[in-house]
């Protein structure tokens, strides 16, 4: 029997197998480097993406933030302008309420009599004034508690006085206190009074008319 050689035909298949383990470590290093830089890419567009998402959100807070100043400026331009309008309409309260005082004191004030001072703290106003009697203090009194704009009369003092520049020499001076009312009540109350007399006298005078 023949010897037969096979040292070539292994060094042969040696030699393709090597090739073939070169060849696809060429084709593995290939395939990973594409897909490394398939990878790359990839997150480099998701990055831009989020980059651009991210630049539309700043721009898209900004218009908020500007708006919401705006909005801000505007309220606080509303509460002034409204803070206005109250302060001018206690102003306009304040100029009714003050004309009615002056109104109803000019309705209730008794003849023979007037005020030399006035003043008012909240609801209470203290009048200083001169008389040509006591009686006619007395009607002021009677005049004020008739009043539907007025209550509580109260006289503090009350002094006569001689050789006063008041109706002929002789006067009283009183000092009087009352309370400022809302005008609440029968309206025929705040009727002015007759000259000289209480409201009572002056319906008797005109029934006896």
């Amino acid at each position: 029997m023949n010897t037969i050689n096979l040292l070539p035909w292994r060094e042969w298949r040696r030699e393709r197998a090597r090739r073939t383990f070169f060849v696809n470590i060429g084709l593995s290093s290939a395939l990973a480097i594409a897909v490394v830089l398939s990878w790359g890419w990839h997150l480099d567009v998701e990055t831009r993406q989020m980059d651009h998402r991210n630049n539309y959100l700043r721009e898209r807070i900004s218009e908020l933030d500007r708006r919401l100043a705006e909005i801000e400026a505007l309220r606080e331009e509303t509460d002034r302008v409204l803070s206005r309008l109250e302060v001018a309409r206690a102003l306009q309260g304040n100029r009714q309420e003050m004309a009615r005082v002056f109104d109803a004191l000019a309705q209730t004030m008794a003849d023979g009599a007037h005020y030399t001072s006035l003043s008012m703290a909240g609801n209470l106003l203290t009048a200083h004034g001169a008389a040509a009697s006591n009686e006619r203090v007395s009607t002021l009194m009677r005049n004020i508690q008739d009043s539907r704009w007025f209550a509580e009369p109260n006289l503090k003092s009350i002094s006569e006085i001689r050789d006063g520049p008041h109706y002929g020499g002789r006067a009283s001076e009183f000092e009087l206190t009352f309370r400022r009312t809302r005008g609440e009540g029968d309206p025929r109350r705040s009727q002015p009074p007759q000259a000289g007399g209480s409201r009572r006298e002056g319906h008797g005078s005109r029934e006896h008319a």
